[in-house]
């Protein structure tokens, strides 16, 4: 957030916040609740891990499927993939969203 850097060291802009909750934490189970930060034209650091951490990108066939949809995805909401490493049950992303938007979780959800 270089470009935003405030006189007093604060951001000029506030980054809206979130609390993440899942089905796990409301039906009792004991999880730690996570804050998300959302900065508009920020870069984002994301781990997407396969249901039940199955090997699922050990296949070739699932890995283009994985790209097709990444690709629809940033067709109709666009961002940049700095980073990308794909290992068979998980995937690590670096992006960076436009100028001015800060809707990482659509995307990831989409």
């Amino acid at each position: 957030m270089v470009g935003n850097a405030h006189p007093t060291g604060r951001s000029k802009h506030r980054p809206r916040l979130s609390v993440a909750r899942n089905a796990k934490a409301q039906k009792g189970t004991a999880m730690s609740e996570y804050r998300r930060w959302y900065v508009p034209g920020g870069s984002y650091f994301l781990t997407p891990v396969a249901y039940q951490r199955r090997p699922l990108f050990g296949a070739e066939v699932n890995i283009q499927r994985f790209r097709t949809a990444l690709a629809k995805v940033r067709d109709e909401l666009p961002f940049e993939i700095a980073a990308a490493v794909v290992l068979p049950d998980h995937a690590h992303f670096i992006w960076t969203m436009p100028p001015g938007d800060s809707k990482y979780s659509t995307r990831v959800g989409r």
